[in-house]
């Protein structure tokens, strides 16, 4: 039972610190913060995590644990490469929106206090265009380079709050937006002789 208990504890201090970080970033959150947060002591946190820094590292790894375990998921399926590519987006999207530990490694890494989120999931996005110019599902006037930049774009302005806010210009859904970009998109890079488009809301978030 007092293993049990104490589990629980380093859970909502986990999930604490990954809420304060995604909120306040490193320099704005502080152990007292996050202790209240958690509702435990300052001494039961600091039991489990000595220092911010300790739980900060602890934080971001679990996002990227996430991060990895949710792209491997689709990777591993049977689809083209070019349909991975466009659900990893979306998963990515989702993240971003849902996981206060996905949101609290990609703003601890845009600070340099970890290493960049992208790590976790860039390297695998370009494989993936490599392998759809190799499945010939790529235009010869674009690169695999092109695709892996128009799916990183459309993932940065998630990030940035940019899509939400050039929709509300438009009352349109953001998961409307994607699609239609992800159309945009797969248009100018796919051969003339392919007419049937990949499935650019496959996913939703």
């Amino acid at each position: 039972m007092p293993q049990t208990r104490a589990l629980r504890t380093r859970d909502r201090a986990l999930k604490a610190g990954a809420f304060e970080f995604a909120q306040h970033g490193y320099s704005g959150t502080t152990l007292t913060d996050i202790a209240r947060t958690a509702g435990i002591t300052l001494g039961a946190l600091t039991f489990h995590f000595a220092t911010k820094r300790a739980l900060a590292e602890a934080v971001c790894l679990h996002g990227r644990r996430v991060t990895e375990d949710e792209t491997n998921r689709v990777i591993t399926s049977s689809s083209p490469a070019l349909q991975v590519i466009i659900d990893i987006t979306y998963i990515l999207i989702r993240l971003l929106r849902e996981d206060d530990s996905v949101r609290a490694l990609n703003r601890l890494g845009r600070e340099r206090i970890t290493s960049n989120w992208h790590d976790s999931w860039l390297p695998h996005v370009h494989a993936l265009s490599e392998r759809a110019g190799a499945e010939g599902k790529i235009s010869p006037t674009s690169d695999p380079l092109t695709l892996t930049m128009f799916a990183t774009g459309i993932v940065s302005v998630v990030e940035t709050s940019i899509l939400d806010v050039a929709c509300s210009q438009t009352n349109t859904p953001s998961s409307v937006q994607v699609e239609q970009m992800w159309e945009t998109i797969l248009r100018a890079i796919l051969p003339k002789e392919v007419k049937e488009l990949p499935q650019p809301g496959l996913s939703r978030f």
